[in-house]
């Protein structure tokens, strides 16, 4: 079975597709900055990027391997992981960006929310509901 027809290589250009965004958003000198009235929105959608980041990773895995609750913690430790690195990048390699601990804090609360959402799912489809 090829690797194109199995429709894992399209999960992975997905998932790839989105680590570039999360990069460019990172390292970009005048990242794009919606006008909304939610208070802490920059958190917020760091929360939302790596939760999604950890799902769409577990989605491009799960059509290669079964993934026990053991490796989707170790994509969303991944996912936290990532995060440290462009924050560190942010320090190391802009004039126009800073590292924040508070941004890793919200990526790291996003991922666990995406594996909160998977252990739902989970529990749910046991259950039959």
């Amino acid at each position: 079975m090829s690797f194109l027809k199995t429709g894992i290589f399209p999960r992975f250009i997905v998932l790839m597709v989105w680590v570039l965004v999360i990069i460019w958003l990172s390292l970009t000198p005048k990242p794009p900055n919606p006008h909304m009235v939610l208070f802490g929105y920059d958190k917020f959608f760091h929360a939302m990027a790596y939760g999604t980041l950890t799902l769409l990773a577990g989605w491009a895995f799960s059509g290669v391997v079964m993934l026990s609750s053991r490796s989707w913690f170790m994509i969303a430790a991944s996912a936290v992981l990532i995060s440290g690195l462009v924050e560190v990048a942010q320090a190391l390699l802009t004039t126009t960006r800073s590292a924040e601990v508070a941004d890793l804090v919200a990526n790291g609360i996003g991922a666990t929310a995406a594996l909160l959402l998977v252990r739902i799912a989970k529990i749910s489809r046991v259950s039959g509901r």
